[in-house]
């Protein structure tokens, strides 16, 4: 009897998720698709002055956010052509370039982080043998995300020298 009823209410609240998708879908199909490219081109301007690289010296936090707005300017870069904004696709593969090299450096800091909770968790455990070689790996894993840092900030500096140059031609 209880299953039953939970079953129910599950079914009326996907039913609602569901109700309101369709109606917000439908709002936005009555809206001009020239509306929605002209919100999408603002967001992007708006967005274009947080693209700024960081500086050589610039610590993880800043890197992190550049990453965030260049995931975000790349994903409107892709509404922006699938609403049929016909701009230059070489933005959209500059910014992937650069999106590209920053997730090569955010998945090697986040395996190094893995690894050293793991390190510590041996270390707890007594296990000296896996925490002298995961200890040996976390080290060796630092030139690997050094080397990733550089290429990420490489890479966005390359990308911002471009941006720069267009928005004084422009």
């Amino acid at each position: 009897m209880a299953r039953d009823h939970s079953e129910r209410i599950l079914s009326k609240t996907r039913g609602r998720r569901i109700r309101k998708l369709r109606r917000a879908l439908s709002r936005r199909a009555k809206a001009r698709d020239e509306d929605l490219v002209r919100d999408l081109e603002r967001a992007r301007r708006r967005l274009a002055r947080r693209l700024d690289p960081p500086e050589p010296e610039a610590d993880d936090r800043d890197l992190r956010r550049f990453h965030a707005a260049v995931r975000k300017a790349r994903d409107l870069g892709l509404l922006l052509s699938d609403a049929g904004n016909r701009g230059p696709a070489s933005f959209l593969e500059r910014e992937a370039r650069v999106a590209d090299a920053l997730d090569r450096w955010r998945e090697l800091r986040a395996f190094r982080a893995a690894l050293e909770r793991e390190r510590e968790d041996a270390e707890v455990r007594g296990s000296v043998t896996l925490a002298f070689g995961l200890d040996r790996l976390i080290s060796a894993l630092d030139q690997s995300l050094a080397r990733a840092r550089r290429e990420a900030l490489k890479s966005a500096r390359a990308a911002s020298n471009v941006v720069a140059f267009q928005r004084r031609s422009a």
